[in-house]
Parts: C-alpha cells; structure tokens; sequence
C-alpha cells in the first residue's frame, strides 16, 4: 500500500514537470519575431511625440481585442497646448494621424478591470503595472517643445500594429501562466522592483548570466559612452572547479570589479541558475543566495545588495529568503528577447526602443552570454541618449 503510494506521488511529481516544461517550450515558441522600425528621428521633440503615438496603437490593439461596442471616439485634443502660430503647421501634417489613431479612455479601464480580476484571482499584490500605464491621460504637446517642421511622415504603419498584437499575446500569456510560473508580470510586494517606478525617460540597463568575454565588450562601450549599467552576475561564471576544488575565475572577477570601478551596480542572479522555486530545502537556497554574496564580499569588497531570480520565478516563501540576504528583488519592464533565436539584433534594437517608448522608461533585460545585445549596445545608447532619455542604475534610484 505503501509502494503504491510513493509510486501515485512520483508519477503525478514527474507529470507536473512535464507540464511546466511543455508550458515553458510552448511559451517560447509562440512569441513571433516581429520587425517594426521606427518613422521617427531619435530626437528630443520627436521622442516625445512618439510616446503617445506608441500608446495610441497599443491601446487601439487592445480595444479591437476586446470586440466589445464600437470605440467611443474620446480624441485627444492634440492642439490645446500648443504655441500660438505653430497649431496650423502641426494640424495640417498630422490631422490625418490624429482622425485615425483616437482612444477610448472608457475602453482601456474596461481592460484594467480585466486584469483587476486577474489580480484577485491570482492572489498578488499589484495590478498588471505594464497595462495600468495606459490609464494614465496622454498629452502629446509639452510647453517645453517648440514645434517645428518635422522631417517624418506618420501613417498606419502595419508591422507597428502586428508588433503590439504579438505584446499583447506576450504579455496575456504571461499573467495566465503567473499562478504556476510566477515571472516579472506581477510584484509580490513593495521590495520587488519592475521598473515600472522609475521617472520618466530614466532607463535601466540590465545584463544577467555573467560575467563572460562578452562582459568585456559591454563595459568597454559603456566605458566611452559614459553610461551606467547593472550586472546580476552568476557565481558558477565567476568561479572555477567543483566542491572542495571551486576557486575564483580571476579574470571574470576583474570584469565585476571593473564594472563597480565604472559606477556600474553589480547584484546577484544565484550561483548555478536553478529555477528557485524547485529548490527545496533551506541549505540549497542558502547555498544560491549566501555563497556568491560572500564570495564578492570577500573578492572586490563589495556588499550586494540587489537580486534577480534566473526567469524571474519566485514565490513568497522564496521571497523570504531572498530578503535575509538581499534588499530588493529586481525584475524587468522589458524583455529584449535576446536570448530568442528568432530575433535578430535589429528586431531586438527596435523592439527594446519601442517598449522604452511605450512606458516612457524602464528597466530593460539583456544578457552578457549572447554577443546580440553587445552588438547592439553602442547604437542603442546613442539613440537613447539623443532622444534624451537617462542612463541610471538601482543605487542612483533605490537610494
């Protein structure tokens, strides 16, 4: 009777993994690679203006989604603030984008409540942050902008529109999958981190999984660019041989150290990259969270402070451990999907801008094991930095 039941549990443990993997695979698979490139200048004016253009499509996106009543055309009165003479010019070039990109204001609160219940359903803490955004009333025009003739023309731009739809798969599927596989869709409490907090315009940079030769690259163009990143390093990357034979890997130790001497934030992603809510036992989780935080403390001198769980999967009594060794646990706003074969470096360029615009900001994922996103870093930063947006790490903004 015994045996039968031990062999009833471990049938029904190996089928629950099986169907996490399966929903794991199945997820990766069905995010699409889509190209959406930009009509906009990376300019100050033009970056501004694209914030709400971008949440415009998303929202209409959104409320085709829906197929509820037909939109209530709530336009946005584009013009109220706009210098005197300059209303002319700017109603002319864009009356034709403002007639066809309008949004309903009861439309998006309705999708707010969609994922109230959601919330409430799965227990947690905070709304879907990412989608709450769009709650929030645009205003297009700043007095702080002198409208000029700008070089781009805006029409539907149809990949623009496919790309929102495939966000929009991304981010459902996510808030669906959040109860088995808690991810960066929801915080559990105030000490975790989404990036959705930050100022507008501030911009995080993160790379997990290092450091590799690749780490290298990155801080030598955040070395001439002058801009600040944060690094959540994994012990076994750091570290060499097994057991009673693990040392410390010098020369990707000088990389963390080289990071801190750039004022760049180095945190923590676990020593061997387990997905933490597996992991059973206290002494394995002291293992993930103490072991590579005494072995920085004791190399470059440096107390971690910061944590991000590999997948971003956690629970509330990993969140507890977490916190004896941590003080915030770091997630992200927007997923370069670098680690996805179907993207290449310019959909990830352009995928990564387009998101920074959708939430005016954010903390953006990347990893230092795949040389897309070193590839890409110096363009990205210059485009970023002339559309005036701010390179910040967790010191400047947690402190």
């Amino acid at each position: 009777m015994l045996f039968r039941q031990i062999k009833k549990r471990v049938v029904i443990f190996i089928l629950v993994l099986l169907v996490v993997f399966l929903s794991n695979l199945t997820f990766a698979q069905e995010r699409k690679a889509v190209y959406a490139p930009s009509i906009f200048n990376d300019n100050y004016l033009e970056s501004k203006l694209r914030v709400g253009v971008e949440n415009i499509i998303f929202t209409q996106v959104i409320a085709e989604r829906l197929e509820d009543e037909e939109l209530t055309e709530n336009k946005i009165d584009f013009l109220s603030n706009m210098q005197e003479g300059s209303q002319e010019l700017f109603a002319k070039r864009y009356a034709e984008l403002f007639d066809y990109y309008y949004h309903s204001f009861e439309k998006r609160r309705k999708l707010f409540r969609l994922f109230e219940e959601k919330e409430k359903k799965f227990g947690v803490s905070n709304e879907l942050k990412a989608l709450s955004f769009l709650l929030e009333e645009l205003s297009l025009a700043n007095q702080e902008l002198e409208v000029k003739d700008f070089p781009f023309k805006l029409d539907r731009a149809d990949s623009s529109y496919r790309f929102y739809e495939e966000l929009l798969n991304e981010l459902i599927q996510l808030a669906e999958v959040f109860p088995k596989l808690p991810n960066q869709t929801f915080s559990f409490d105030e000490r975790e981190i989404l990036g959705f907090e930050l100022a507008e315009r501030q911009v995080i940079l993160t790379f997990d999984d290092g450091p590799t030769a690749i780490t290298e690259d990155i801080l030598d163009t955040l070395e001439k660019h002058e801009t600040t990143a944060v690094f959540f390093a994994l012990g076994d990357n750091f570290m060499q041989g097994q057991g009673e034979n693990l040392e410390v890997n010098q020369e990707r130790m000088d990389y963390l150290a080289r990071a801190l001497d750039l004022g760049a934030d180095v945190g923590l992603h676990t020593m061997t990259h387990p997905n933490l809510v597996h992991v059973w036992t206290e002494e394995q989780l002291s293992y993930e969270f103490e072991k590579p935080k005494k072995i920085l403390a004791e190399e470059l001198d440096h107390e971690v402070e910061f944590f991000r769980a590999p997948y971003g999967a956690r629970n509330r009594r990993i969140l507890e451990e977490v916190y004896k060794y941590y003080s915030h646990h770091i997630l992200w706003s927007i997923d370069s999907l670098d680690w996805h074969s179907d993207f290449d470096e310019e959909i990830i360029k352009e995928r990564v801008i387009r998101l920074l615009h959708l939430y005016d900001g954010g903390i953006v994922l990347f990893h230092d094991i795949n040389p897309k996103a070193a590839n890409i870093l110096a363009e990205l930063i210059v485009e970023l930095e002339n559309s005036r947006f701010e390179f910040t790490n967790l010191s400047a903004v947690l402190d």
